[in-house]
């Protein structure tokens, strides 16, 4: 069982991620939707919110917001049920960077989403010189940006 997990992170992380890094995002969907498919089989719900929040990020980028927020709550819902901290950090940093129009409502709710998230990983010692937490630093400031422009 131990094999068949590890194959399916590594359909995700390594294929996947090379995929996502040379900007092949429809390649790195189709990793991600088998390295998914794989974890549900073997029923690891850690690895399945974490597949879930890597396609949230991945379909983000490519524009296709309406499925992103879907894998984005998947990934939250069931790293709650897990108690996943990483993943439901990650999670609700990725809903908060998901923001289509910039009401004062929507801006304030986005910044609690990246500001709890934070937290988590915080509390869970991610350094500051993390990639994803410097990328979510970096989303929030835009927000607070068009916090004071509106």
């Amino acid at each position: 069982m131990y094999v068949n997990i590890f194959l399916a992170q590594d359909v995700v992380l390594v294929r996947g991620g090379g995929y996502y890094l040379c900007g092949e995002y429809e390649k790195a969907i189709e990793a991600g939707e088998k390295g998914l498919k794989l974890a549900k089989e073997f029923g690891v719900p850690f690895f399945v919110s974490g597949i879930y929040w890597w396609l949230a990020m991945t379909l983000m980028d490519t524009g296709d917001l309406k499925r992103a927020r879907e894998y984005a709550k998947g990934a939250l819902r069931i790293s709650e049920e897990c108690n996943a901290k990483n993943v439901k950090g990650l999670a609700r940093i990725r809903l908060g960077c998901m923001v289509e129009e910039m009401t004062p409502a929507i801006i304030e709710e986005a910044e609690q989403q990246i500001r709890h998230g934070i937290l988590l990983l915080e509390e869970m010692e991610v350094t500051s010189e993390s990639y994803w937490l410097t990328r979510t630093k970096n989303a929030l400031k835009k927000l607070e940006s068009a916090a004071g422009a509106g």
